[in-house]
């Protein structure tokens, strides 16, 4: 939904001095909500500035203290994010979000956070790698719709030239041949779908067709 102009201008006009709107820009780039230490790393702002920034973005009541009120930060409204984020110039917020996705990395955090920030920096091959790695874990945990969601980034961010992700069978990676059919028919509609692999002949499971390989 297009942000109302009446809103962005009023966003825009309170006045924040330059570190105020590098803090702001940094935070804008990472989320809704962020967190202090990845704030100052992506910002490249001593504690003093950061500090500085933070206080002036709260006193234009622009972000609030997050769930952590002392390590994390939230927009107060995510309009209000939406219109710092739009004013960054292209150039510049596809370096933010390379610098968070850098950073991100580095520090452990998921793959699907990481990959996101390297797709919104321009970055295929490591928003790729990272989206892929996220897709296996969520699949792992049954968590369909996210690994859905994770492949298909996986698949806009494929590499020229790289071969899509190989299929893993339904069946422990040591047998020779899918397990024997019983004298059971399977069901018409399964009630749950196997978790990590895609379905093998003779398990009675469609392979879903989103399914990368």
């Amino acid at each position: 939904m297009p942000v109302p102009d009446t809103l962005a201008d009023a966003v825009l006009a309170r006045a924040l001095d330059d570190r105020a709107r590098q803090v702001a820009e940094a935070g804008a780039v990472i989320g809704r909500s962020f967190e202090l230490e990845l704030l100052g790393a992506v910002s490249r702002l001593d504690p003093e500035a950061v500090d500085h920034g933070l206080r002036l973005l709260q006193e234009r009541y622009l972000v609030v203290p997050g769930a952590d009120p002392h390590g994390s930060f939230d927009f107060r409204h995510a309009l209000i994010r939406d219109v710092l984020y739009d004013d960054i110039p292209l150039p510049r917020r596809r370096r933010l979000h390379e610098r968070v996705a850098t950073v991100a990395a580095g520090r452990g955090y998921r793959d699907a956070f990481v990959s996101a920030h390297f797709e919104q920096a321009g970055l295929a091959g490591p928003a790729y790698r990272h989206a892929l790695t996220a897709a296996r874990e969520a699949a792992a945990l049954s968590a369909h719709r996210e690994a859905l969601a994770l492949y298909r980034r996986a698949q806009r961010n494929l590499p020229a030239g790289q071969a899509r992700p190989s299929r893993r069978p339904c069946w422990p990676p040591s047998a020779t041949r899918p397990p024997p059919s019983t004298t059971t028919p399977p069901p018409s509609r399964p009630t749950s779908r196997p978790t990590g692999c895609s379905p093998g002949p003779g398990t009675g499971w469609e392979r879903p067709r989103w399914w990368p390989g």
